[in-house]
């Protein structure tokens, strides 16, 4: 009977300790999961460099979402620029799903100086209010946005130029899904590397560009006026 005691209580004691270890692991599992994962992102994104011309961020909304969203940003969002002239939330596309098939209203806001050239428009117009797009417009077609610190006579002499698209793509298991392009298409006159402040990094004018900014400038100039 002793024997039998001593053998039940041991056998407790090893339960007990079991159970205090899956707690000490849960813990660290909340703390890994609430505090150090978030950082290590953090710190993963402060080396990564700022996107280039010709960069393509491919968006596809699942199968089961109704509302969607992406974000174009300086530090932050789908889509970070890694640029001071850029806001948080400089850009936000919202999507909502029709009820039919792969069918989207999109609802371009603004959080900081943009121009736009929805699809068919020839020119830059300032995005005061929020531009709304039916899906099917941008199959084929582009919605083109600038966004900078600032606009000069409704223009930016340097700015970040997006070009937005969709298309259609296969998935895996055989569906056909709408995907959504925003493709860097100029950073104008180009970034300054050497302007480097924490991970921000500043659009500015080289001087092996300067005809090249000249003539693009006068260009504008002449399709504004």
């Amino acid at each position: 009977m002793i024997a039998t005691g001593i053998i039940l209580q041991d056998g407790w004691l090893y339960f007990l300790g079991f159970i205090l270890f899956l707690l000490v692991l849960g813990v660290f599992a909340i703390l890994y999961d609430q505090f150090i994962k978030p950082y290590l992102r953090i710190k993963s994104a402060e080396i990564e460099p700022p996107p280039e011309e010709g960069e393509v961020f491919e968006f596809v909304i699942g199968e089961t979402t109704r509302n969607a969203s992406f974000a174009i940003g300086r530090s932050t969002g789908n889509l970070t620029t890694k640029c001071k002239s850029i806001a948080e939330n400089h850009l936000l596309f919202q999507f909502k799903r029709g009820r039919d098939g792969e069918e989207y209203d999109i609802v371009v806001k603004k959080g900081g100086p943009t121009l736009a050239k929805p699809p068919r428009m020839a020119v830059y117009s300032r995005l005061d209010e929020p531009l709304k797009l039916e899906s099917h417009e941008v199959i084929g077609k582009t919605a083109d946005f600038r966004i900078s610190d600032s606009i000069i006579k409704d223009r930016m002499t340097s700015y970040i130029e997006i070009q937005f698209v969709a298309d259609f793509i296969v998935t895996s298991n055989g569906s056909e899904k709408m995907r959504f392009k925003f493709t860097i298409s100029k950073i104008h006159p180009g970034m300054l590397f050497n302007d480097k402040r924490g991970i921000l990094y500043s659009l500015g004018k080289s001087q092996t560009n300067t005809n090249e900014t000249e003539e693009e400038t006068t260009q504008e100039e002449e399709l504004f006026s």
